[in-house]
């Protein structure tokens, strides 16, 4: 086959061309995707910040911080908060001096969120406000809290310890519905707090140790909803379990599990399925029984994974 010099020429002009057209076409698909980037990192970054009603609200550092003086908004599930498409990102809120109310569905599934601080300012908890925080571990409601309605903390199934204060005069119904793991309830008021309906799973009831100030066991035994709880103590208070909890260790030594931070508590050991394999108020548990894999022990609420040899 013969091909003129013109012929080539075209040919190399048209290849050399269709390149350039092809970079082009990369470099303007690589700008676009560039500029998509900055736009979605400048939304992420400089959204993180506005109002609720009369408050601010930021996110900085995986905390959301709510302040000012007045009430959070009451929200739906049509309206919800404004930091709800950042929930993701927050793993603590602060709710600081001047907040009165939490309003409904305030952080409803921040399902990230480990610990909340509540000033004494806050009066009353709205319904559902905490409902799906399901990495919460324990909630401690501080002085000023009179009221907290229907479902505040509705499927928080990781609450393994609350506390309200001595304030607190009325519980609605089902607040705690769902949250079967909660090990410890203290209640600081002197006067039993009238409470809804099913506040407390019936697996709390049974397991739970309800805490109540010194000389009043008989008022809460006594009491619509407190009395249900098959164990009541008065005197222990919510900082002692907790640190209780903090220093809560198990190590294996031959055929002995060995407990430290939580002696004469009750311990139980469960497989990688949920079921239960031993319960124990020991320190030193003889596991010559138990077939070496992966366990979960958990005491006062507080699990720790082991592997047993």
């Amino acid at each position: 086959m013969v091909c003129c010099n013109t012929d080539l020429a075209k040919s190399k002009t048209c290849a050399y061309t269709s390149s350039i057209v092809q970079i082009l076409k990369i470099n303007y698909m690589n700008k676009l995707l560039l500029f998509v980037f900055l736009l979605s990192v400048s939304t992420f970054t400089f959204a993180q910040n506005g109002t609720a009603g009369d408050l601010t609200w930021t996110i900085d550092n995986r905390t959301l911080t709510i302040s000012g003086n007045g009430v959070i908004p009451e929200y739906s599930y049509t309206d919800l908060a404004p930091w709800y498409n950042y929930r993701d990102s927050i793993s603590t809120a602060v709710i600081t001096e001047g907040v009165t109310r939490i309003g409904s569905l305030a952080f409803a599934m921040c399902q990230k969120l480990t610990s909340v601080s509540i000033a004494a300012t806050v009066e009353s908890i709205g319904a559902t406000a905490f409902s799906k925080c399901e990495a919460l571990d324990s909630i401690g409601l501080p002085e000023g809290v009179k009221t907290i309605e229907d479902g505040a903390f509705f499927y928080c199934t990781g609450l393994a310890a609350v506390s309200f204060p001595s304030t607190v005069q009325t519980i609605g119904n089902s607040i705690f519905y769902k949250c079967t793991k909660i090990a410890h309830v203290f209640v600081s008021a002197q006067t039993p707090p009238t409470c809804g309906q099913s506040v407390f799973p019936a697996e709390v009831l049974t397991a739970a140790v309800l805490h109540v100030p010194a000389g009043t066991k008989e008022a809460y035994q006594a009491a619509d909803v407190w009395k249900d709880f098959a164990s009541i103590s008065d005197g222990s208070t919510f900082a002692q379990i907790n640190k209780q909890r903090a220093g809560f260790k198990a190590y294996q030594s031959g055929k002995t599990l060995n407990i430290a931070g939580h002696e004469n508590q009750t311990v139980s050991i469960y497989n990688l399925n949920g079921m239960l394999v031993l319960t124990t108020t020991e320190n030193q548990i003889n596991i010559s029984g138990i077939a070496p894999g992966i366990y979960l022990i958990n005491s006062l609420g507080t699990k720790i994974k082991i592997a047993i040899r």
